[in-house]
């Protein structure tokens, strides 16, 4: 492995091998249920290939973490339309979405894997649906299978079934006896519902089988005050985008020796800005989709931004569910806001202002921030982290999280990679003043657009 794992990541590994290598990984979000996937294969060489299915917005994500954990390459499987064995290149692990992995089933079947993870497998709590039963059809026959969720049961017991079956169905043979275990029948005008019961019971039953989990306050003490995480979400580089890139280039070409240093920064920033946007708006829905996925679990998540067509967006998305906070909120209405993301527990979602909800005041009902945008300094995005950072539950103070989310292959792969330079130790070098090396994040920016890296 490149990454040094947690002891409580190899604890979780090892559980899950004595289990046989079909669990089901349910620690918290940020603990780290990717990286202990991939040790299992590591650890596991029998597992490659190592089939991977997630979310669509996730997909490039394991691309990024393979790399970086594993140095392996990914095969990233795209559209319904699956190309020709010659123009497929073998890769050790594969990666398909829940949403087209029926049309895909057969080629990933014929790799003869060794592995299979499941990644948010809440996806499959519908045993009849198109993406549950292509799962249970890929997983015929492989040894090890990995389920990961930090909320594998949104609402009843009866959710739980598809996956325990898959993954046991020596323990959890069909679903009329979990019922009878595990279930209350409810006569509805809509029919029958299946209501929770026994539940204590049937957590020890997963956890003498199956299961495998941890929070945060169990691990604490083997957690950085603060961790960030760079979330890679692949839907690559629009045409509009690339156009954009193309105008800016041109207009620095025609006018960098033309202008005054202070009018050609103005100006440069404003294009850079526009690019942004673009950006943004563009990896909207697959940042959304890991959104809606962190919030299925009991915890709130603050979302920062920088232009408010993203705040916009945001909150009429979320609706009631969410508070937003913009240079346009006047004080009395900006304190509400944060009174009720605090205290109201209907108040799921801050999406903020990355200069105005980022200081001047705490938060108390969620340890994880998570960034839409980025600022031009670092020293910003810390301010925004340090809002959860004196998070307390209980006694003892819990790990502050940023996460970063990335369209790949764009200005914001850049800007993340160069507000993080010289940061081994993550820790951010820019915080308003420019290093002794005459860093300019600005014609950084441009130079790499020049050259265009990832694009």
């Amino acid at each position: 492995m490149r990454t040094t794992p947690h002891q409580y990541q190899i604890d979780g590994v090892e559980a899950m091998e004595r289990f046989g290598c079909r669990a089901l990984l349910a620690d918290q979000p940020g603990l780290g249920k990717t990286i202990q996937s991939l040790m299992i294969a590591h650890r596991n060489p029998e597992s490659f290939p190592m089939i991977v299915v997630c979310p669509a917005g996730l997909k490039w994500n394991w691309e990024a973490e393979a790399r970086k954990h594993l140095g392996y390459r990914v095969q990233i499987c795209e559209g319904t339309k699956i190309p020709a064995p010659s123009k497929i290149r073998a890769a050790n692990i594969v990666v398909v979405n829940y949403d087209i992995l029926h049309a895909w089933t057969p080629y990933l079947r014929s790799l003869d894997p060794g592995l299979v993870v499941l990644d948010e497998c809440h996806y499959l709590r519908n045993a009849r649906t198109r993406r549950t039963k292509a799962v249970n059809k890929l997983c015929m026959g492989v040894p090890k299978v990995i389920a990961m969720s930090g909320t594998p049961m949104l609402k009843r017991t009866a959710e739980l079934y598809p996956v325990l079956h898959l993954l046991r169905p020596d323990v959890f043979p069909t679903f009329h006896m979990f019922a009878a275990d595990y279930c209350k029948r409810v006569m509805t005008p809509y029919g029958i519902r299946y209501e929770s019961r026994n539940v204590e019971t049937l957590n020890r039953v997963m956890s003498e089988t199956l299961m495998v989990r941890r929070r945060k306050e169990d691990v604490m003490d083997q957690l950085p005050a603060k961790s960030r995480h760079v979330v890679t979400l692949g839907m690559g580089a629009s045409k509009r985008y690339r156009d954009g890139v193309s105008k800016y280039l041109e207009w620095e070409d025609a006018h960098k020796e033309k202008m005054t240093a202070l009018e050609y920064r103005r100006q440069q920033k404003e294009h850079l800005s526009g690019l942004k946007q673009i950006v943004a708006m563009d990896k909207l829905p697959a940042a959304l989709e890991w959104a809606d996925n962190y919030l299925e679990s009991d915890s709130k998540l603050i979302l920062y931004a920088v232009h408010r067509a993203v705040v916009d967006a945001v909150k009429d998305r979320y609706k009631s569910r969410c508070v937003a906070v913009t240079g346009a909120t006047i004080g009395s209405k900006r304190q509400a806001a944060y009174v009720a993301f605090n205290e109201d527990k209907r108040v799921r979602l801050l999406i903020g202002n990355i200069q105005a909800a980022g200081c001047g005041w705490n938060c108390t009902s969620t340890s994880t921030v998570a960034f839409l945008e980025m600022a031009w300094a670092a020293g910003d995005h810390e301010q925004c982290e340090d809002r959860v950072h004196g998070y307390k539950r209980g006694l003892d103070g819990v790990p502050a999280e940023a996460y970063y989310l990335v369209a790949g292959g764009t200005i914001d792969e850049s800007m993340c990679r160069l507000l993080q330079r010289e940061s081994a130790d993550v820790r951010w070098a820019l915080d308003g003043d420019a290093p002794g090396d005459g860093f300019d994040l600005f014609d950084r920016l441009t130079n790499e657009l020049r050259r265009g890296l990832r694009l």
